[in-house]
């Protein structure tokens, strides 16, 4: 018997709160399959392309941002671009089909990407 059930209360909160990290997954034109395999378990929160400049991000290494080398409204140059001008300070996730020479994509966007982290996933 439990004498305590605050105790109990108390163990399922810590529990909750570091199941999943609080740092959010930031998706721009992601399917949403695609972002939640991304954002291993942060919540997720959508961006058009068009509003990352107006984006105010938190000062947080631990932000991620996931988005298409294509996408419907922007393409991962524009979106690298964008988060530099905006001070984006965490890492961006292009995700890619197979392509011929990723090194050389993946060598490219990241002269776009500056003061954040870039890494080229190809499916």
């Amino acid at each position: 018997m439990n004498k305590n059930p605050g105790a109990l209360h108390n163990r399922q909160v810590d529990d909750e709160a570091t199941a999943a990290p609080s740092v959010p997954f930031l998706s721009v034109d992601l399917p949403p399959q695609q972002a939640l395999r991304l954002a291993e378990g942060r919540p997720i929160i959508r961006l058009s392309a068009a509003s990352i400049g107006q984006a105010e991000f938190p000062r947080d290494p631990a932000l991620r941002l996931g988005c298409p080398l294509f996408g419907s409204d922007s393409d991962a140059m524009c979106i690298a671009e964008a988060l530099s001008a905006a001070g984006f300070p965490g890492e961006m996730l292009v995700l890619a089909p197979r392509l011929p020479n990723p090194a050389l994509v993946e060598k490219e966007l990241r002269a776009a990407a500056h003061g954040f982290r870039l890494r080229l996933i190809c499916d």
